[in-house]
């Protein structure tokens, strides 16, 4: 068991570890839904799926498009990743020609 989808798993009784958590978001009037990521596609450098939980009072977090408003895809992208590495080739390169002049 991974700590990344560890609400997922059984507390041993077989009963997901997530229930006691969203009983007590039900008991203090919260609506939710949970979902299971892979936050590589979200610019993490992580292959590991982890469990995203969505709460909210005002509104039911299961509706078509809640998640999609609540995790939004970052502003990085391949290309920009390309132009970051190309830069940190650069700065290598500039270095490593003022070094062989010192």
């Amino acid at each position: 068991m991974s700590a990344s989808t560890a609400l997922l798993e059984s507390d041993g009784e077989g009963v997901p570890i997530i229930c006691d958590l969203v009983s007590e978001f039900e008991r203090l009037g919260y609506r939710w839904a949970h979902r299971t990521i892979a936050a590589a596609a979200f610019g993490v450098p992580d292959i590991r799926p982890r469990v995203l939980l969505l709460g909210s009072k005002h509104g039911d977090p299961r509706a078509r498009g809640s998640f999609r408003a609540a995790i939004t895809r970052p502003t990085l992208n391949v290309l920009h990743l390309l132009l970051l590495l190309l830069h940190l080739l650069l700065v290598l390169l500039l270095l490593l020609v003022l070094l062989a002049y010192v």
